[in-house]
């Protein structure tokens, strides 16, 4: 068995990130958006309705106009142009998603590499990004990123998250060739509570049989798979004795549950490490965040 990483391992794509250059830009822009408030009484956690609305064409993306491609958080999307004339661009580009999906724009601004529209949604949803880079997928061919993300619409279609614009290929120097969607979703006070489609990678085999109850769709491998649902965490600790492993497993239950996640199960285990033949035991952990 290979060495259990004691480390608390997240999705990767609950939230919105920036690149390293634009940390402080996304910083600026949580500022403008108040990313701590609460959003309207009627959002909840709940997957969405598909409401009738028409996706947009797909687009291709490269590093010219990467730009295009905006973080959603909150009930706004925030992009990186650089100038006037790609504001424009990113500006008609994302009014014409918003329209399609029933969003209506309420403020927008712009200074060079930081752009943001905020909308107001009569139906209670938000637009959410899911980005296809780290699944697994043939992405030598168009015809392969397609296959994949033909499945992943089909996916959230499937569970009440209707896609309203597409990005495909996306071909750029900073990830292998890929796609981008946009969807609705119902938005939580909290992100990481929002029922969305996401990514577990564990470090370790995923114990399937303990997440039955979680809605896979995607199988990647022992490792890594796609859900959706709230963020799940992934705990892994060891210990010499399975007395040892067993306490250290409870401690972590009582902190994450004393914390306010949700238990979802938990396992110990043996070890066969050569290099540490004195750890025979490990626990593994999953949580609700």
């Amino acid at each position: 068995m290979k060495k259990i990483i004691p480390v608390f391992i997240f999705t990767a794509l609950a939230a919105p990130s920036a690149p390293a250059s634009e940390t402080a830009a996304y910083a600026a822009a949580k500022a403008v958006i108040n990313l701590e408030a609460a959003p309207p009484a009627e959002f909840s956690a709940e997957p969405a309705v598909s409401p009738q609305t028409g996706a947009q064409p797909a687009m291709p993306v490269t590093d010219k106009n990467l730009y295009l491609l905006a973080d959603c958080t909150g009930t706004a999307v925030i992009g990186y142009p650089d100038t006037k004339e790609q504001y424009e661009r990113f500006h008609a580009r994302h009014a014409a998603v918003l329209s399609a999906a029933g969003l209506k724009i309420k403020s927008d601004s712009f200074s060079p590499g930081l752009a943001v529209i905020s909308y107001d949604s009569p139906d209670g949803l938000a637009l959410r990004r899911f980005i296809g880079e780290k699944l697994k997928y043939d992405g030598s061919s168009d015809a392969g990123i397609a296959a994949a993300k033909d499945e992943i619409k089909a996916v959230l279609a499937k569970n009440g998250l209707p896609v309203a614009a597409e990005y495909f290929p996306v071909r750029t120097s900073g990830m292998r060739p890929t796609f981008a969607l946009y969807y609705l979703a119902k938005p939580a006070q909290k992100p990481k509570d929002e029922i969305l489609l996401r990514l577990l990678t564990a470090g370790e085999d995923i114990d399937y049989d303990i997440l039955s109850g979680v809605n896979i769709v995607r199988r990647d491998g022992p490792q890594k798979m796609a859900y959706i649902g709230p963020e799940i965490g992934y705990i892994g600790g060891i210990g010499k004795t399975e007395a040892e492993a067993r306490r250290k497993l409870k401690e972590s239950e009582e902190y994450f549950a004393g914390n306010g996640a949700k238990i979802i199960g938990s396992r110990i285990v043996k070890l066969d490490w050569p290099s540490m033949p004195e750890y025979k035991y490990g626990y593994h952990l999953y949580i609700y965040r």
